[in-house]
């Protein structure tokens, strides 16, 4: 065998001749570059390189420096050998710093599965950039939903949110792979969200360090439970919701407070159809400027309506906040707050394009008093549906927590749901009040207040005589007294009003 090589060695024009050697060291030569275009593409993915790209990299460069080597008198198949030999260590590299990156340890926290579905994390690539979480689900108590990945932080709750953070789900099994790209200090979860305008969560699994894990195993959100443990999904929405209706928001911004339209209702059936009121005529609203609804649209649900707030929100933001919806997706208003509209005349099917449509801040504020006060559908009559709500100041001692999932209002009254967790006394009355500058009494209903014990339940309190005011849910001690634990919410003047006062009690 070694006389051989050493004859194959010494004598190689005698395997292979010029042309041979020349055609030979030209594959050689493409092996070896398709290892580097293999390497490439390799480092454009990490650290989500496939196993199968990581071999054929090795392979193609092994076979550029096995051909090369008969060739290695031209330099065509000298350049193979070289070109090779650096691939082979691209290659090495890539997957040293796959297996370094892919030894990411995690630990599971709090997890909560009350209606059978689950979630099971696989794996979890951590890099200083991003995180890539991989798994199993299997949805069972609804049709369909939203898996999300987030982190509930105090530091930064507000973070941008990507659409490589969630998924939409149907019934059944399936995997994911989520990627939360904008890392901050908090403990991240994987949860499940319904598909409706209030986008609750109902399953969840806390995950992390060891350090993280322990964390969130103190957490008590009072959001729901199971016998595992409490997901911490409540947080998020809670938080993600104050943060719309800070003082910093541009949606506070009341300049910004402009409308062509003077009403604007979705249809039920078919999402991407909006019917608006212009100058006292009713039409089917096809595009502004030149961006379609269903463009507009689509961006509100990416930017506003992914998980934990819904369709809800992004229609809101569409209805009342079209400025800044339009000046987010880089087509900003023109300097005399005008618009051009394409509308369609729901009866006769013409299309009517208004040039130069101006944005009034009377406009808008028709919008949100009937989106406000009467929520009936342009299209189908239905005049009782969730309303956009946001949150104002909240107080919360001893543990104890509320929790408002929905608002439904109306001119005559308003009905609030939600959830609460009794920490700090064994009973207690849980009210729905409006404080009110007025000096007139209004009446109590026995369906405002409801009496709880120690735990967490859910409520639903219907307050019938709505008055202008700060509408907030409370809890009471059993034998009178002022409030213990309380969360404002209302719209967004209610709640900038709302702000400015005191909850120390």
């Amino acid at each position: 065998m070694i006389e051989v090589f050493g004859r194959y060695k010494l004598l190689p024009s005698q395997s292979c001749g010029p042309d041979q050697n020349k055609t030979l060291s030209y594959v050689a030569l493409l092996c070896a570059g398709l290892g580097g275009v293999l390497g490439t593409l390799a480092f454009s993915l990490m650290p989500k390189t496939s196993p199968v790209l990581d071999w054929a990299i090795l392979t193609a460069a092994m076979l550029g420096i096995g051909l090369g080597i008969p060739a290695r008198r031209t330099r065509l198949g000298q350049g193979a050998i070289v070109v090779g030999n650096i691939n082979v260590a691209v290659w090495l590299f890539i997957m040293i710093a796959s297996n370094f990156y892919q030894r990411t340890p995690f630990y599971i926290g709090q997890t909560s599965f009350p209606k059978g579905d689950s979630i099971e994390i696989t794996s979890v690539h951590r890099t200083r950039e991003q995180m890539v979480v991989k798994g199993h689900y299997n949805l069972v108590s609804a049709d369909r939903a939203q898996l999300a990945l987030y982190i509930t932080s105090s530091s930064n709750p507000f973070g941008p949110t990507d659409t490589k953070q969630w998924m939409r789900i149907s019934k059944g099994k399936g995997d994911f792979e989520l990627i939360h790209p904008h890392l901050v200090p908090g403990l991240p979860h994987v949860t499940m969200y319904t598909m409706d305008a209030t986008g609750k969560p109902f399953a969840g699994v806390y995950f992390g360090n060891k350090e993280q894990a322990l964390e969130e195993g103190k957490l008590d959100l009072g959001d729901y439970q199971s016998s595992n443990g409490i997901v911490a999904a409540a947080q998020t929405l809670r938080s993600n919701t104050r943060d719309i209706s800070s003082q910093t928001s541009p949606f506070r911004d009341t300049a910004k407070y402009l409308s062509p339209f003077t009403r604007v209702h979705f249809d039920t059936n078919d999402i991407n159809k909006v019917v608006v009121a212009y100058k006292g005529s009713e039409y089917e609203l096809e595009a502004i400027d030149d961006l379609s609804v269903a463009d507009i649209l689509d961006f509100c649900r990416r930017q506003y309506g992914q998980p934990p707030f819904g369709e809800g929100w992004a229609q809101k933001r569409f209805a009342e906040d079209l400025v800044i919806v339009l000046s987010d997706m880089k087509h900003p208003v023109s300097s005399d707050n005008t618009v051009r509209l394409t509308l369609v005349d729901p009866q006769t099917g013409q299309q009517k394009i208004i040039a130069h449509a101006s944005m009034t801040g009377e406009n808008r504020a028709a919008i949100f008093q009937d989106r406000t006060l009467d929520n009936s559908n342009l299209l189908h009559g239905n005049a009782y549906q969730d309303t956009p709500f946001y949150i104002g100041k909240t107080y919360f001692r001893n543990g104890d927590s509320i929790a408002i999932t929905s608002v439904r209002r109306t001119k005559e009254q308003m009905v609030v749901k939600g959830h609460y967790n009794l920490a700090g006394a064994d009973r207690a009355r849980l009210g729905l009040h409006i404080t009110t500058s007025s000096t007139n009494s209004t009446p109590t209903d026995s369906r405002q207040w409801m009496q709880i014990s120690k735990g967490q339940g859910d409520f639903e309190l219907t307050h019938p005589h709505v008055v202008p005011g700060w509408p907030h849910v409370a809890m009471y001690p059993i034998g009178g007294g002022e409030s213990f634990a309380d969360i404002y919410f209302g719209t967004q003047d209610e709640t900038a009003e709302d702000g400015k006062s005191s909850l120390g009690n």
